[in-house]
């Protein structure tokens, strides 16, 4: 895959549900990523999340 440039899609069955995931190459391995259906895909407009400023030179906990 990786010589190739290419990617795998495939069907993954998990408690009664099927996903398409994507497979390609990692560092040392493959890694595994579920794709989304279209209706499942939401804006960001419908999530309805708090606008909070912050700032650059806030202290991380």
């Amino acid at each position: 895959m990786r010589e190739s440039g290419r990617c795998a899609l495939a069907k993954l069955s998990y408690k009664g549900k099927t996903r398409i995931v994507q497979i390609r190459p990692a560092e040392d391995g493959m890694v595994s990523q579920q794709l989304l259906f279209a209706d499942e895909v939401r804006s960001l407009s419908d999530l309805h999340i708090e606008h909070v400023t912050t700032s650059r030179n806030a202290r991380r906990r």
